[in-house]
């Protein structure tokens, strides 16, 4: 440590200037040699990798297509919400190539949410409001709770009997 400051008034403090989010160019740095981001979701169980990247629309989720991995069309808008609120609407913008593993269908098709809208984010800062505002940049906490001993689940006890 620097003790010839001793007794003196300290050093003053340079602040950043605030620039919002709409305003701020991305981070370059943060991009792989192919021109893509990657991000993670995760919810309960599910775990998604995202390399996303500006293209004509290719969407992978474990080497298969969208129609094909979400049979069920709520876990397909699930898929679709952070590019329909993002500054550049419409996922024809982006390719997006997706691994997940873990949980059922609707863990993972929140956990590509989760881990899509932090994508979107990194790939253009204008983007962090809307995803923000909406609860897609932070993880949900909740998991399942254990079994306890001498109970039929986590809370469920044995039916009563009073003889």
């Amino acid at each position: 440590p620097d003790y010839s400051r001793l007794g003196q008034a300290p050093a003053p403090r340079v602040e950043a200037e605030f620039v919002p989010w709409d305003q701020r160019a991305p981070d370059l740095s943060l991009l792989d040699e192919h021109g893509r981001v990657r991000a993670s979701g995760r919810k309960k169980k599910a775990s998604a990798t995202i390399r996303l990247g500006y293209g004509t629309g290719q969407i992978s989720i474990n080497g298969k297509s969208l129609a094909t991995y979400f049979k069920v069309g709520s876990y397909r808008q699930v898929f679709l919400e952070p590019f329909n609120s993002a500054v550049k609407r419409g996922i024809a913008h982006y390719d997006t190539h997706v691994t997940v593993r873990g949980g059922g269908l609707m863990g993972q098709a929140h956990a590509i949410r989760h881990g899509l809208a932090n994508a979107l984010k990194k790939l253009d800062p204008a983007n962090h409001p809307h995803m923000s505002a909406r609860g897609w940049l932070s993880r949900d906490p909740r998991m399942v709770e254990r079994k306890k001993t001498g109970r039929v689940k986590a809370r469920k006890a044995w039916q009563w009997v009073k003889r």
